[in-house]
């Protein structure tokens, strides 16, 4: 009976201790891995340089999931002829930014319609990246032209910061490129002659002279008048 007793309580003390291992688990982040997720993937046209396996994913800046593989196209979709590179990701449940009450594919479209797109962005000075959910005008940013059918949910991409801003600076130069800027300073040089000739008929003028004879007439109206 005694022995009965000691095994019960034996039991107890490892039902016990799993207990505080799951709270503890629970505690330290494991909730996370118990959590649904949702699994998404882009295509990038240029490099990732400085993202990896477990990189942060944002949208708007805030912490969504992280990315769970790199490779190039031809690899996971052996009939694909481009080279982008697949960078697939997982965002939480609660964290995915869809509209609800629509299916998650149809919800996907919408927002993608409107501007969802993914892109690399670094972090400063430490070499690493992160892939960006944001907003971006659809116009300026359509997607990407595909010869394979993604497996998971599809976010189109859009070039990282620093190439857009190069893409900025190149437009720029070629709309300087294409002005006319002989045009331009012929129009100036002939605006200069224009001022530099009339200054010279100005100063052509006996301005003296009017007055003297302004005087005049105004005195002859006065005497006029008087008489």
């Amino acid at each position: 009976m005694r022995a009965k007793t000691n095994y019960f309580k034996l039991g107890l003390f490892v039902l016990g201790g799993v207990a505080l291992l799951i709270a503890g688990l629970l505690a330290f982040g494991a909730k996370s891995y118990l959590s649904p997720k949702t699994k998404f993937e882009t295509a990038i046209p240029g490099e990732v340089s400085g993202l990896s396996v477990g990189s942060r994913v944002e949208f708007r800046g805030v912490p969504v999931g992280k990315v769970t593989r790199i490779t190039f196209a031809w690899v996971l979709y052996p009939q694909s002829k481009s080279r982008l590179i697949i960078v697939q990701f997982e965002v939480e449940g609660d964290l995915v930014p869809l509209p609800a009450g629509m299916d998650m594919k149809s919800a996907l479209q919408q927002v993608t319609d409107k501007g969802l797109r993914a892109m690399v962005k670094g972090q400063g000075i430490t070499g690493t990246s992160l892939l960006a959910l944001e907003m971006l005008n659809p116009i300026s940013y359509p997607p990407l032209p595909l010869d394979y059918t993604p497996h998971a949910l599809y976010v189109p991409s859009a070039p990282a910061q620093f190439t857009r801003m190069l893409e900025a600076i190149e437009r720029s130069l070629d709309h300087i490129e294409q002005l006319d800027i002989a045009g331009i300073g012929q129009g100036i040089t002939n605006a200069l002659g224009s001022v530099a000739q009339l200054s010279e008929k100005l100063g052509k003028i006996d301005l003296q002279t009017i007055s003297t004879n302004a005087n005049s007439v105004l005195a002859e109206v006065r005497n006029a008048a008087v008489k």
